[in-house]
């Protein structure tokens, strides 16, 4: 059933013994005015590491395709907490964010961080929004499973 892509990030996330069963936006609105799609992926963690992390980017864009920019995005999540960026991101003196990071950029997405995210446990993010009298939701799913290979 899995994919040629799924299989191969499979086997590669699998080398770092953590894996993801993704599916595509579950719930996704659409209006004849705009749409808001969400997309999870999970990013590799060292082994160390107790819990998992989640890459969410949720886009905002007209009936055309076009992206909305400058509109605010509200995530909720099941598991984990959202950050702005990774854990592992060192910004440079003087460097900031550019803007507040749940606001949707000139292509329409924001990108944030789930970290926290216990490993063998379902998680799903909702990502709503309003945009001229549309309330607009989508949902994703993710599993971030752990596995321990015994050595001999």
């Amino acid at each position: 059933m899995f994919s040629m892509n799924r299989l191969f990030l499979f086997l590669l996330l699998s080398a770092s013994y953590a894996f993801t069963q993704d599916e595509p936006a579950a719930e996704t609105t659409v209006s004849t005015s705009c749409s808001l799609f969400v997309k999870t992926t999970v990013r590799p963690v060292p082994m160390e590491d107790r819990f998992g992390q989640v890459r969410v980017d949720a886009t905002l864009c007209d009936k055309d395709g076009v992206p909305i920019s400058d509109q605010e995005i509200r995530l909720s999540s099941s598991t984990g907490t959202f950050a702005c960026l990774p854990p592992d991101t060192v910004l440079a003196e003087g460097d900031s964010l550019n803007g507040p990071c749940y606001s949707t950029r000139g292509n329409g997405t924001i990108t944030m961080f789930l970290i926290n995210v216990p490993f063998n446990r379902p998680g799903r993010v909702v990502a709503a929004c309003s945009y001229r009298n549309f309330n607009l939701k989508s949902t994703s799913a993710y599993i971030i499973t752990r596995k321990t290979i015994k050595k001999k």
